[in-house]
């Protein structure tokens, strides 16, 4: 798509999208946004909206963003995509506590995190991508492999299972070590 002649880059395109939308709007698309990168999966039951919207809100995302989500028809989801690439940013300081309480309307009620977790009062924060491939680990139940350079051996692949997000540092320590995850 051009503009005044020049060629518009995919963020640009994105945005100019995004300006013509409401606010409401944008924030549902956001919320598809998040769920899809810290828990893998997304679907029209679990927005939180009736059907019909969750139906022209996630029609919406992928004109937006096409190369974004992937249905799976036997879990009647929207799974990630491997050239997944966020419409919006997603902050340390915004995802984990969204994460540990809910994100929007989600903070109405008490533990209604997306994931189970237990975190102290001062946050650090691990790198997006390390933090997404852990969430979708424990949220959807699945194995992390993982790389690791352990002091006693070489550079190693191990299948790690998780079942809790627990911040005490230990995730920012041991995060130097892990050099890509992803889950299987």
């Amino acid at each position: 798509m051009q503009e005044n002649g020049k060629e518009m880059s995919q963020p640009q395109l994105i945005q100019k999208k995004l300006n013509n939308i409401s606010q409401m709007q944008k924030e549902r698309l956001f919320y598809i946004d998040f769920k899809r990168r810290f828990l893998g999966t997304v679907n029209r039951n679990n927005l939180g909206i009736k059907a019909s919207a969750a139906t022209r809100d996630i029609s919406l995302y992928k004109e937006i963003a096409p190369k974004n989500l992937i249905y799976d028809s036997s879990a009647k989801s929207y799974t990630q995509a491997d050239t997944f690439k966020p419409v919006f940013n997603h902050g340390g300081q915004q995802a984990l506590p969204a994460l540990y309480h809910g994100l929007g309307d989600d903070h109405v009620e008490i533990n209604n995190g997306l994931i189970v977790a237990e975190a102290p009062i001062q946050l650090n924060f691990p790198k997006l991508g390390t933090l997404a491939a852990v969430t979708k680990s424990i949220h959807q139940k699945k194995a992390l492999k993982i790389e690791c350079r352990p002091l006693s051996s070489g550079r190693t692949t191990r299948e790690i299972s998780l079942f809790v997000l627990v911040d005490n540092d230990l995730l920012i320590k041991h995060e130097k070590q892990v050099t890509s995850g992803t889950v299987s």
